[in-house]
């Protein structure tokens, strides 16, 4: 059951330790730079620290934590989103150019396929027809979903608690649909 009390005190530990972070890095970021300065496409009035990631990653890694199971089928995700928080906040001191952050999303895709064993090898009944295989396409199509996940989800970032929000509703619906 998704929404038992031990998977509640798991969600509870990582919206707790988020928090925690977040009140513990903003200072830091502000003091070493690490600030998104309005202007442009930005949509907030005032520099924002640049630590969501790195705190969210952080209450993410406590939370697996606290769940009572293996942690080695986790360690390729725990690798990828590590490299990708790593590429994030070398891309907030030092603007990494598209191509470099293209080819790390597309390593992560392809980390997660071939070391994590994970890829979508089917559409299912998408069109209300019969089940859509991908058969041999399912490795391109794993990776380039992966690379369209996290640059639309950089792309609503710029507005706050846009990403966060839209985060939340996709891994509640990704719950119910795996539950």
């Amino acid at each position: 059951i998704i929404f038992s009390m031990p998977n509640f005190m798991t969600y509870l530990t990582a919206l707790s330790i988020t928090v925690i972070f977040i009140l513990l890095f903003e200072r830091i970021a502000i003091k070493i730079g690490l600030v998104d300065v309005p202007g442009g496409r930005k949509a907030h009035q005032k520099n924002i620290p640049l630590i969501g990631g790195i705190a969210i990653f952080i209450g993410f890694t406590f939370a697996l934590l606290t769940v009572n199971l293996s942690l080695s089928n986790y360690r390729c995700l725990l690798s990828v989103c590590a490299m990708m928080v790593f590429t994030g906040i070398l891309d907030d001191f030092h603007e990494l150019s598209a191509r470099a952050r293209l080819f790390v999303q597309i390593f992560a895709g392809c980390l997660t396929v071939w070391w994590g064993k994970n890829s979508l090898w089917t559409f299912g009944h998408l069109l209300n027809t019969s089940e859509i295989k991908l058969g041999y396409f399912s490795i391109p199509v794993t990776v380039f979903a992966i690379t369209a996940m996290i640059n639309a989800t950089n792309m609503v970032d710029g507005v706050d608690g846009l990403a966060g929000c839209i985060s939340i509703i996709q891994l509640f619906y990704l719950s119910w649909v795996a539950h």
